[in-house]
């Protein structure tokens, strides 16, 4: 079997992807290891609506999302905080994954997307160094363009020839083991606590009771848990937080997240990547939905493009636009979080960062522009004012301006990847960025 596309996986940004290509005239097909009613995870994640106009599809409507409370911030200690004030229309919106699955899968379907799901893909298909289509059991199916949005623990990128110089494998601290389950309320409360590094685990965790009747715990962690560990720490913070009821009703696993910039190139030869695959999410909290279906239109817009300026193949150099694109809207922000988020949760020592929470060296609008992967913009006043605050520990105001100035660095840089692909600009490219971000 040959078709023009094959999707990997039925990912937010692959279906937006399949959904603009079919519309186009493409021969879409995507193959998807799970069922139909069983897309995604059983929780809850944010997004920003305004991401349905750009890929024409309909807004939910108010009773299929809700407005979640603005954070708090605490230090490693739990003793420290600092409050956002987000105005409610501003903030991004909460949905069930499956909810918005089934949003864009209709979609999809409408458009004339074929789909075959309880189909595991086992990997690449290849001829010479250059993938031509996918394994799914006995069955080789071919295609002219791949796209992979299998997610984490995609099949295909692990197992790309070498040649395509794309990340096989992610490192240490570019991902967390996140548990999520959603306990019954006990009490009718309504907050979203953020805590770095609980009880001195290496990442974020969170309670957030913005739903009415559910108590949403994560706990993330770039290390594994040891067994019996989170039934501690989930027994920690009922006892902290007497909101939260013994009955999960919801989640309970662990699953693999990605926390770190996206990756230096995702686009080969016959092959793109889009979503988790590709580490498009907040380098802060890992949200990806909303990059993702930006991702995946980017891709169809150049896919198209380059069909109606009659190439008819998909070779590196003619997909680079879309991960270039991606790069200037997205990707820079991302890299520029990736920094202030290494700085956090990679200081050897938890009290520095009591310290910053306590003498508010970084206030409430540090946290929202990092999120939203702005430049923290400070005057001269204000920082000589946190000088002050911070003259007991020097050290600590001498890492956190190192960290903005590399985290700007990183985003301009990002900003500076080759408009045309040229495997050495790429690769000079590339070695510089490693240099800002790879800690030695």
């Amino acid at each position: 079997m040959k078709t023009e596309i094959i999707i990997v996986g039925a990912g937010h940004g692959g279906l937006v992807a399949a959904t603009k290509l079919a519309r186009s005239g493409f021969q879409v097909v995507v193959f998807e290891k799970s069922e139909r009613n069983k897309l995604s995870w059983n929780w809850k994640d944010c997004l920003d609506l305004e991401v349905f106009e750009r890929i024409n599809l309909s807004r939910p409507k108010p009773f299929e999302y809700e407005t979640p409370a603005n954070f708090r911030f605490f230090s490693p200690n739990e003793k420290n905080y600092i409050d956002t004030d987000v105005p409610p229309e501003e903030r991004e919106k909460s949905m069930e994954r499956r909810l918005l699955m089934e949003k864009l899968l209709m979609h999809a379907l409408d458009a004339g997307v074929d789909f075959y799901f309880n189909r595991e893909v086992s990997g690449p298909l290849l001829e010479g160094n250059k993938i031509c289509g996918i394994k799914v059991g006995e069955e080789h199916h071919y295609a002219d363009l791949i796209i992979d949005s299998a997610g984490f623990n995609s099949p295909i990128r692990p197992n790309l020839p070498s040649e395509y110089e794309i990340t096989s494998n992610l490192a240490d601290g570019d991902y967390i083991y996140a548990y999520r389950g959603y306990f019954n309320k006990k009490q009718n409360k309504r907050f979203w606590d953020i805590i770095i590094g609980y009880k001195n685990k290496r990442g974020i965790s969170w309670l957030n009771t913005s739903s009415k009747d559910e108590a949403d715990i994560l706990i993330g962690s770039v290390h594994p848990f040891e067994e019996g560990e989170i039934e501690a720490l989930v027994h920690d913070l009922r006892i902290k937080y007497p909101v939260v009821g013994t009955e999960l009703l919801r989640g309970g696993q662990v699953e693999l997240i990605p926390i770190r910039r996206s990756l230096e190139k995702f686009v080969g030869d016959n092959y793109a990547a889009v979503g988790d695959v590709a580490c498009m999410t907040n380098p802060i909290n890992g949200s990806g939905i909303t990059r993702s279906m930006i991702a995946g239109d980017i891709l169809a817009h150049n896919v198209i493009k380059a069909r109606k300026n009659a190439h008819n193949t998909y070779t590196t150099s003619i997909l680079w636009p879309y991960q270039v694109e991606y790069f200037r809207e997205i990707g820079a922000k991302q890299g520029y979080i990736e920094v202030m988020k290494n700085f956090l949760i990679s200081i050897d020592d938890f009290s520095k960062i009591d310290f910053l929470f306590k003498n508010k060296l970084l206030a409430p609008n540090d946290i929202i522009t990092n999120l939203m992967g702005k430049e923290l913009n400070l005057g001269v006043g204000e920082m000589l004012w946190r000088g002050f605050r911070g003259m007991k520990r020097g050290d600590i105001l001498i890492e956190l301006a190192h960290t903005i100035n590399t985290a700007d660095k990183v985003k301009k840089h990002y900003l500076n990847i080759p408009h045309y692909y040229d495997r050495h600009k790429f690769l000079k490219w590339k070695k510089q960025l490693e240099r800002y971000v790879v800690k030695n």
